[in-house]
């Protein structure tokens, strides 16, 4: 019995004494995205997956003989430093794809999902109607930054703006 419990530690904290040499790994195989990083990484992302999918049938042969031996709760806290152990080798996968490039954690990297809000014309007296610049058109191009006596806040999005033409700018954004 003693046994068993002694070899179901060691798988559990198996995934983590492989961790350095698969950080070494990574290290060699570099920043850029090549068949071999794009092959290691993914073997690094998806043996956690793999393994937590087989948790109950890897502890089955280390199971107390008055339990069941692949029940959820039988040798729960091996089980659980296993989860954790899966989760450090995820991590380390997930961390190298984003020092690669791979993850989208910029905000340039969502600039298909940004919504702008729209511009429109207000006229004054010289200008002849309401006017609605489509949101296609960047408020830079609709608006013109010049001094005006309107105080401070001229010029700053969401605020009125006073074009070359006399007309009045407001982006609702």
């Amino acid at each position: 019995e003693q046994l068993k419990v002694k070899r179901a530690w060691d798988l559990a904290i198996s995934p983590a004494k492989s961790l350095p040499m698969q950080a070494f790994m990574l290290y060699m195989s570099g920043g850029g995205v090549h068949i071999f990083s794009m092959g290691i990484v993914f073997m690094l992302l998806s043996s956690p997956f793999k393994n937590l999918a087989s948790i109950n049938s890897a502890f089955a042969q280390f199971a107390p003989k008055s339990a069941p031996p692949k029940a959820l709760t039988t040798l729960l806290l091996q089980k659980v430093v296993y989860l954790l152990c899966n989760l450090l080798t995820l991590a380390l996968g997930l961390w190298k794809c984003r020092s690669m490039g791979l993850l989208p954690t910029g905000s340039a990297d969502w600039l298909a999902f940004e919504t702008r809000g729209e511009v429109s014309i207000r006229t004054l007296s010289r200008c002849g109607s309401d006017t609605t610049i489509l949101p296609s058109a960047t408020r830079n191009h609709a608006m013109v930054e010049s001094p005006s006596p309107e105080g401070p806040d001229h010029g700053r999005l969401g605020g009125d703006m006073c074009c070359l033409d006399g007309c009045t700018v407001n982006y609702n954004g």
